[in-house]
């Protein structure tokens, strides 16, 4: 399952996953890359996850995180 920990501009830390879908390496690599691009290019929108305590569907605005971390376990 992939893992992803996002921090938020407001300081909270937030663990997530993928709804429904499980991710090889390379697609794991090509899914930072695209979050990094957007992150740097300060596009607008949003992403939907899965919150990994809860198990709610949390949709992010993008232009809200700091930084994020992924792995897979």
């Amino acid at each position: 399952m992939l893992k992803i920990k996002i921090l938020f501009k407001n300081g909270h830390t937030g663990y997530y996953k993928l709804i429904g879908e499980e991710m090889t390496k390379d697609e794991l690599k090509e899914f930072d890359a695209m979050i990094s691009k957007i992150m740097r290019d300060t596009s607008k929108g949003s992403i939907q996850f899965v919150e990994i305590k809860t198990g709610y569907l949390t949709r992010i605005d993008i232009q809200e995180i700091v930084t994020f971390g992924t792995s897979i376990y």
